[in-house]
């Protein structure tokens, strides 16, 4: 009988101590996942990138140059427009001596001139530009012209300008044409472009 009651002490004792320890393991498992949540919930979001708006910095730095030359400044406005909606980054000139000292500073890859407003005395000085231009083995030169006016078509098809335009006006899908001239640009012309622009800055 003694033996008996040993045994159902030493029984229950060692259910007492597997019920202590699983209440204690428990209780530390509980603590441990109220600590993390607590810590998860405090910590402070991660930040975020608008990749649109790096996407669309990193566009704009690898556009071509778009020179166009505008006596009127709603025509300057209309193609400056058109150029943007066609993939160019650009430059404005009033008239043709300010348009050739940008020219011969900076690397142009289209030229859009506008001899259809140009005043009478202005004419002369554009032509002395494209011809320049046409010159260069750089910048595609679209001319727009007047209408009807086949001594002009002749003398632009002679310097071998990329588009002679007539009669341009709001109507025209200027930008397709300009997309189109993106597309012309060689990519090598790209190339000499980056790599002059590197050798200027001594990167």
């Amino acid at each position: 009988m003694r033996d008996d009651r040993t045994d159902r002490a030493v029984w229950r004792a060692e259910i007492w101590v597997i019920v202590w320890w699983k209440t204690i393991w428990t209780f530390l498992r509980i603590g441990e996942r109220v600590h993390y949540s607590s810590r998860t919930e405090t910590q402070a979001p991660a930040p975020t990138v608008d990749l649109g708006q790096a996407s669309h910095r990193t566009s704009r730095q690898a556009l071509f140059e778009c020179l166009i030359v505008a006596h009127v400044d709603q025509r300057g406005g209309m193609l400056k427009q058109a150029a943007l909606d066609g993939g160019w980054d650009p430059l404005v000139c009033r008239d043709a001596e300010v348009a050739a000292e940008q020219g011969a500073r900076r690397r142009f890859r289209l030229a859009l001139l506008d001899l259809q407003y140009a005043p009478g005395p202005a004419i002369p000085r554009l032509r002395r530009l494209s011809e320049s231009l046409s010159a260069q083995a750089g910048p595609l030169v679209i001319v727009c012209g007047h209408e009807n006016d086949p001594p002009e078509e002749i003398w632009a098809r002679q310097l071998g300008v990329w588009l002679y335009w007539p009669a341009v006006d709001e109507t025209c899908d200027i930008a397709s044409v300009c997309r189109q001239a993106l597309i012309g640009v060689p990519a090598e012309q790209g190339d000499r472009s980056r790599d002059a622009e590197s050798g200027r800055t001594g990167t």
